[in-house]
């Protein structure tokens, strides 16, 4: 953040505003584009009866906003998660291990976990 937002010469809190305006206004248009998985949702809620602390592991390149919109897409309510990735916490891509690592830094292992 400190390198990207000056090089666009755009103040920042200026960019955010529309950044956040499109994933407010714009983004969740493309709901219709996305297919939703029938078995996903029954699958959550199994796991967690069964126990299990549950996130969502995904490629972290978008903001919370879209990838929250993506999970209410999928028929899951984003706030049931423990941890979703996103890119306004995490710093790696899947490619990169330590992003699991922060993963499960972030929690203390002491029951069944599902990712």
């Amino acid at each position: 953040m400190r390198e990207f937002y000056p090089k666009l010469g755009v103040p920042k809190d200026q960019l955010l505003e529309i950044i956040n305006e499109f994933y407010d206004e714009i983004f969740p248009l493309w709901e219709s584009s996305h297919r939703r998985a029938r078995d996903t949702a029954p699958f959550i809620d199994w796991a967690f009866q069964q126990g299990y602390r549950i996130a969502i592991a995904t490629d972290p390149l978008l903001p919370r906003k879209a990838t929250y919109h993506a999970c209410s897409w999928a028929g899951l309510d984003p706030e049931r998660f423990e941890l979703i990735s996103t890119f306004d916490h995490f710093h790696f891509s899947k490619t990169i291990p330590r992003i699991m690592q922060k993963f499960l830094g972030a929690w203390v292992a002491d029951g069944p976990v599902l990712m």
